[in-house]
């Protein structure tokens, strides 16, 4: 590790390396993520300075993993990983893997790695808002103590909540997928919505199966 990303990461005490992603795009190597118990560091390749943030830092992760295709055949998957802090800076880790040319990107495993933590730190402060029987809002929804509301407006109660799923059975990970809510006992979609637009997906699932029961991935 180099002595300058050692240095951030003590500062703003992330504790222990849990894993290093290096990102390139064309065999061009832009970005190195180094992903730590509390947090991550940043370096850009065009930089030599290294950028640190606790994972307490992220109000909102935003994550989207695409396929591209043309016709019938896949061309490449985009990984994109906005964090969002609430200091107001931004760190995006962004690369395509190409399918033709059986290219990796290293993000391929990012989300698994990383969805996890940042989940485990949010979660304290929304289950304490639930208990004040405060809202906690994911982009269109919002988990209330009474059910899940949707645009603000039409509330789905827990009596009649059936589940929360991302389609496609491969959950935050799966390319193109969507988050759909279900009512007990209906047909049709009580909620259907492009997964990549919702922020922090992962505590979204977490707190639903909690509050709810049945989230799935």
């Amino acid at each position: 590790m180099p002595s300058h990303v050692a240095n951030a990461a003590a500062r703003a005490a992330l504790g222990d390396l849990v894993r290093v992603f290096p990102v390139t795009e064309r065999g061009r190597q832009f970005l190195v993520v180094h992903v730590f118990e509390e947090g991550s560091v940043f370096l850009p390749a065009e930089q030599n300075q290294a950028h640190a943030f606790r994972w307490s830092d992220v109000t909102m992760l935003i994550q989207s993993v695409t396929r591209v295709t043309s016709g019938n055949v896949p061309k490449y998957v985009r990984y994109q990983y906005l964090f969002v802090c609430g200091d107001g800076n931004q760190y995006r880790a962004d690369a395509r893997a190409n399918i033709l040319g059986n290219e990796q990107c290293g993000l391929e495993d990012f989300g698994r790695i990383v969805n996890p933590l940042v989940t485990a730190v949010q979660l304290p402060a929304m289950r304490a808002a639930l208990g004040r029987g405060e809202p906690v809002t994911f982009g269109p929804l919002a988990i209330e103590p009474d059910g899940i509301r949707k645009d603000r407006k039409k509330l789905l109660p827990w009596a009649e909540f059936e589940e929360l799923k991302i389609t496609s059975g491969q959950g935050i990970l799966m390319p193109n997928g969507d988050v759909v809510v279900r009512r007990r006992g209906k047909r049709l979609n009580w909620f259907r919505w492009e997964a990549a637009k919702i922020p922090n997906l992962g505590a979204l699932l977490a707190l639903t199966d909690e509050v709810g029961g049945p989230a799935t991935a």
